[in-house]
């Protein structure tokens, strides 16, 4: 990864979930709360995104939001519990030779 690559990661990065949860409704709907739902979707999908879920964090709409905020990639848990790293921006993908051909200009 290109070391100027700019990467979401939802441990540390609360203040952009809060962001994004901006456009989330804070009750439920009339048509949840008849079908026993009495959660605030907002704290739903906080609770979601913030322990790193991968089907949220890599859903259309949470993508969409990162790019916006020019993020070229996330951090999300994967179903095996690991922690796994999606890059967006395919030209923030480095090979060692790219990495070291920029190591060496950048010291000249």
């Amino acid at each position: 990864i290109s070391p100027d690559a700019k990467i979401f990661d939802y441990k540390t990065d609360k203040d952009v979930i809060e962001e994004f949860l901006q456009s989330v409704p804070e009750q439920p709907s009339p048509d949840a709360i008849s079908r026993g739902f009495t959660e605030s979707p907002r704290a739903i999908r906080r609770d979601v995104i913030g322990s790193g879920n991968w089907g949220s964090i890599e859903g259309k709409e949470f993508q969409d939001f990162l790019k916006k905020k020019g993020y070229d990639g996330f951090r999300v848990m994967d179903m095996t519990g690991h922690e796994a790293l999606g890059i967006t921006n395919p030209s923030k993908i480095k090979t060692r030779t790219h990495l070291e051909e920029s190591e060496s200009s950048s010291s000249c």
